[in-house]
């Protein structure tokens, strides 16, 4: 027979295999003895029902799949590390944190997301990233019901630089963010 290892194969000649019912993968993963950490970025995931994640899972990244804001009712609330990054969500809310006492990073880059809204509470959360969506301005006031915020990434957004961003740039805690000044830049 042919002799030929893997690397020799054109790589279309190669099955591809894509996860997709996030609720079968979920009660799956659930039988996996201490599983802390998942990684379903770039498949062709679906909300299809209730999942059933077990306890012991604090990490997912579901980053790269078309999955919108309905995301959030399928995750669990022992969720630590979320990376929901370019999956179409297109807005924010304290309804939507509050599922998830135990977050300290919330990776939200490259989505539709205008506004971040001033009555956000994440008691816990250290990292937000929120780079690349459609925010004009941050408001004054914003980052007051995260205390425990480390790191803020929010660069690469169309900021309109009116007087509601005026704070933003001059008293606005610079430590807080790793891409300042490289990654911010006035769109109006």
């Amino acid at each position: 027979g042919d002799h030929r290892d893997l690397h020799s194969f054109p790589t279309d000649a190669l099955p591809i295999y894509r996860f997709i019912d996030l609720a079968h993968i979920s009660k799956q993963s659930s039988q996996i003895k201490l599983l802390e950490s998942l990684d379903l970025s770039f498949n062709s995931i679906r909300l299809t029902g209730p999942c059933s994640w077990s306890p012991h899972l604090t990490e997912l990244s579901l980053s790269h799949n078309n999955l919108g804001n309905g995301v959030f009712k399928y995750l669990s609330t022992n969720f630590k590390r979320l990376d929901l990054s370019k999956i179409g969500i297109t807005t924010i809310s304290q309804k939507v944190l509050s599922q998830f006492p135990s977050l300290t990073h919330l990776i939200l880059s490259s989505n539709n997301i205008q506004v971040i809204p001033l009555n956000l509470r994440a008691p816990v959360l250290q990292a937000l990233f929120i780079d690349q969506n459609a925010i004009a301005y941050i408001s004054e006031g914003v980052l007051d019901g995260l205390p425990k915020l480390e790191t803020l990434v929010a660069g690469k957004n169309p900021f309109s630089c009116t007087c509601d961003s005026y704070w933003f740039v001059t008293a606005m805690n610079k430590s807080l963010l790793p891409d300042w000044p490289l990654d911010y830049s006035c769109s109006t």
